[in-house]
């Protein structure tokens, strides 16, 4: 075990203890999507992975960090004024990220590649802002 690089408690392999890690919005869960090889642009040895956040409060004495990601799960709302009914809402649910998104970035030429996290979860659909393009088959008529 390895102690939190902000706070000293016990972090394991994370380098983050659980609650620093909650607090600065980075996910446990990143399985990494690109092979460790040189840049594809300049052939750069040194890269930077990174797991990209963003704040997610418009109140700017509100530091709350949630993963950047393709899309959100939708969230809920109450019926009406007087409800206490729950209905889904088309409003994005930052507590529900899907393919959260990390990035590469060579140190020599600042090339960055994007991968998502567990892209074959993504939902499709228009709430998500999302549409699943199918690229057809080549066609080998000669």
């Amino acid at each position: 075990m390895s102690a939190c690089e902000v706070c000293g408690k016990e972090a394991g392999e994370e380098k983050l203890c659980e609650s620093c890690a909650d607090k600065t919005g980075f996910s446990r869960d990143k399985p990494q999507r690109r092979e460790v090889q040189p840049c594809m642009r300049c052939g750069g040895l040194e890269l930077i992975r990174a797991r990209i956040r963003e704040r997610s409060s418009n109140d700017p004495n509100v530091q709350n960090f949630v993963p950047f990601a393709i899309t959100y799960g939708m969230s809920e709302e109450f019926a009406s004024t007087f409800s206490m009914k729950m209905v889904p809402s088309a409003a994005p649910n930052r507590g529900q990220p899907f393919g959260k998104l990390e990035a590469w970035v060579c140190r020599s030429c600042g090339f960055v590649e994007w991968y998502a996290q567990q892209p074959e979860e993504i939902p499709i659909g228009a709430v998500h802002g999302t549409e699943l393009v199918t690229v057809p088959a080549p066609n080998y008529r000669r």
